[in-house]
């Protein structure tokens, strides 16, 4: 089968560099970093989006006749010669456009990493197997000191015939690329507004922490058990103690108090601490349309008892922020017109606190003033 032509169009930039790199068949593509940044997912990605067959080697966790160098004899004129058995694997690579992956290439031992080699370079297992030039090969690797993983050093011979590319995921590529779609919403929610914990380095005591991998492994835990989209009330309390097995105690610490943030949101805890809590918010209003109107209601219950005036300037002014984002302009104006209309609420003095809701809500306070233009001239 002849090199194809596929569709890049669905490739993310860096997705399309490594297809790039991998396309021109020549040298090979070892991508270098951190455990649990998802080097194996984005390689993944990229077979699935091109339509291609993905086939995963962890060669850390295989020998040499899993590769591909499981011996056999042949015999010719009465000798036995040996020869090499072809797996499965790479039949079935040769039949479609396939996309292999060895991962941990530098934490193999020296008979797998050779078998491993072997293929990389020369595209073949033994003599008599050739890959065809619709099989796509790339290799990954740990970087050894710097994210304290064991790994054999390469030669410079080896390193020349290497395209060697250092792969990191920053967070918001992880969330727009996959977590959107693929991450429990709580999950996405929490890492986007704690990133020091979406990656935490692990210490000489860790057994668990947190990465992108680690997240994602807790996220299927719920989706498999509750659903993807699973709020904190229905996953929690089951999952409370397992989650630090995931991701370590101090991220399933802070995870844990953001879901009860969410599980018991309140009006005032929102608006005193809107720019933390946001990302809650957001995530509840993705799953219950009408929560935006919930704080609407009440804030119009406080301005009818008065009691909208013991909220602090803060609160007033996210609240107010609030209703720029996420309220209509028809439930603006019922609110401006309940602060003008009761006399408990003093809403027009120089000092006011609540002109902030009239500064960053123009068009409902537009409508207002034409409103009082209309009716004092009556």
């Amino acid at each position: 089968m002849k090199n194809m032509s596929f569709d890049t169009s669905k490739l993310t930039p860096r997705e399309l560099e490594y297809f790039y790199a991998m396309n021109g068949q020549y040298g090979v593509l070892y991508v270098e970093g951190k455990p649990g940044i998802a080097k194996s997912a984005k390689f993944e990605s990229i077979a699935t989006k091109l339509g291609m067959d993905f086939k995963p080697f962890h060669l850390s966790m295989v020998d040499e006749i899993d590769v591909g160098l499981m011996p056999d004899k042949k015999m010719i004129e009465g000798v036995n010669y040996q020869t090499y058995i072809t797996p499965l694997w790479a039949k079935e690579a040769n039949d479609k456009p396939t996309l292999i992956f060895f991962d941990e290439l530098n934490r193999a031992t020296q008979n797998v990493r050779n078998a491993a080699l072997q293929i990389l370079l020369e595209r073949r297992i033994g003599m008599d197997f050739k890959f065809n030039e619709n099989v796509y090969f790339v290799a990954a690797g740990n970087l050894g000191e710097e994210d304290d993983t064991d790994v054999e050093e390469f030669d410079k011979a080896l390193w020349n015939r290497l395209i060697t590319v250092r792969h990191d995921l920053p967070l918001d590529s992880w969330v727009d690329d996959f977590a959107a779609e693929n991450v429990n919403p709580s999950i996405v929610a929490f890492v986007s507004s704690h990133p020091d914990y979406y990656y935490k380095k692990p210490t000489e005591d860790t057994k668990s922490y947190p990465t992108p991998r680690s997240w994602t492994m807790l996220s299927r835990c719920i989706e498999k058990n509750f659903g993807l989209n699973a709020q904190p009330n229905e996953f929690l309390v089951p999952l409370k103690d397992l989650i630090r097995g995931f991701v370590g105690s101090a991220a399933a610490s802070k995870f844990v108090k953001f879901c009860e943030e969410q599980m018991n949101l309140s009006f005032d805890d929102l608006f005193e601490n809107y720019n933390k809590l946001k990302p809650v918010l957001d995530q509840m209003v993705s799953k219950f349309k009408d929560k935006p109107m919930e704080y609407a209601q009440e804030f119009n219950r406080r301005l009818k008892d008065g009691s909208a005036n013991k909220m602090s300037e803060t609160q007033v002014k996210n609240f107010s922020l609030f209703m720029k984002e996420y309220l209509s302009l028809e439930s603006k104006v019922s609110i401006m017109k309940q602060m003008f209309d009761d006399t408990k609420v003093d809403a027009i003095s120089p000092g006011s606190k609540f002109l902030n809701i009239i500064r960053n809500n123009p068009d409902a306070g537009a409508v207002i003033t034409e409103h009082a233009k209309k009716s004092s001239g009556k």
